[in-house]
């Protein structure tokens, strides 16, 4: 084998494991948009559970199974919302809200687990949904958030 053809393989292999890499892994946090990042950051300290400086005003829980929610809230307090997912079923479930707009409640999370997520709320009434494909016609409510 000439010295010009093994140093294309060579060459060709290198390439090629170049993209065999996985994916960059890219955290939580980043994936957000900047202000829910910023809020996200202002309420969280790290370890999923609310920063030192965040007075929890209220909390509320969301039961889905299958493709409902057994369970939720219909009024809560304005402030940080400590809002929790169980996800009893076997479909992934999330909560968002998609009215006046979007913000996620609590991230998507397999079936049996549970999630809990800080989130800052004005008063005023959120539509909210479970907006993986499918689940949102029966997946759907109104949150009040009063002063």
């Amino acid at each position: 084998m000439s010295k010009r053809l093994l140093g294309l393989l060579v060459l060709l292999v290198l390439a090629l494991a170049g993209c065999l890499e996985g994916e960059p892994e890219i955290a939580e946090e980043e994936q957000l948009p900047a202000e829910q990042r910023e809020a996200a950051a202002a309420a969280d300290n790290g370890d999923g559970e609310p920063g030192e400086d965040v007075e929890i005003a209220d909390s509320a829980t969301f039961v889905a199974v299958d493709n409902e929610f057994t369970e939720a809230p219909s009024e809560v307090s304005a402030g940080a919302v400590e809002f929790t997912l169980e996800n009893e079923g076997v479909a992934d479930h999330n909560v968002v809200i998609t009215e006046p707009s979007e913000i996620t409640l609590v991230d998507t999370i397999p079936g049996g687990e549970t999630a809990t997520n800080v989130v800052e709320l004005e008063p005023g009434d959120y539509e909210y949904i479970c907006d993986i494909p499918g689940h949102a016609s029966t997946m759907n409510g109104t949150l009040t958030v009063t002063e």
